[in-house]
Parts: structure tokens; C-alpha cells; sequence
């Protein structure tokens, strides 16, 4: 049982599109991995930068995790000015692992 030529070519287009498919959906970015990598990123970040932003502080963390295309979306309420009554939100999107030491990429948006 071979294939054509023509055959192998329409074989090899569906299996791309269906790798194509699983990597926009990427089911291994769970909720709790996602949520898990952004406190870290966060977490790391602050104390990086020297600055008094954190997420202790009331009706603060993460508020919500979305799907998003290669990955998904988290938002957390953080606050930077502990005198400061208001918190401060940020989506932060975590994707597929960049090819830099299998460490998912993480980007904040606002």
C-alpha cells in the first residue's frame, strides 16, 4: 500500500496544520502552570528591580486565567505604593517555551 506522490504531499499539509492547531491551542499551558509561572516572573522581577511593588496586599494576586492564542492570558492586582489605596492590574501572557532553557516566555501587557 504506497502513496503517490500527490497523496504523501496532502498527508504531510494535514499533519502540519493539525501540529499547527495543537501548538495555538497548547493544552500543556494549564491554568495552575500559567498562574504558577507569572508569581514566580513577577515575584523575580520585583526583586530585581529593587521596587516595593507586591502582591500582598488586600484583593490582590492573580483575578483571572484565559486562554489565549500559544498559551494563556493571567491577570493579577499588584500594588507598588503600600500608601497608596489603589491596586494596580496587569495581563501577563505565558506562551509556549521559548528555545532559551525550555523557560516559558513571559509577557507583560496592559
Amino acid at each position: 500500500m504506497y502513496l503517490a506522490i500527490g497523496e504523501k504531499f496532502g498527508v504531510i499539509k494535514i499533519l502540519v496544520i493539525l501540529l499547527l492547531v495543537l501548538f495555538v491551542w497548547s493544552p500543556w499551558t494549564t491554568d495552575k502552570y500559567a498562574k504558577g509561572i507569572v508569581l514566580k516572573e513577577f515575584n523575580n522581577r520585583v526583586e530585581d528591580s529593587g521596587s516595593n511593588c507586591t502582591l500582598d496586599c488586600e484583593d490582590c494576586g492573580v483575578k483571572e486565567s484565559k486562554w489565549a492564542i500559544f498559551g494563556r492570558s493571567v491577570r493579577i492586582e499588584y500594588r507598588c505604593d503600600l500608601g497608596s489605596e489603589e491596586n494596580q492590574t496587569a495581563w501577563i501572557k505565558v506562551t509556549i517555551p521559548s528555545k532559551k532553557l525550555g523557560i516559558p516566555s513571559v509577557t507583560l501587557t496592559k
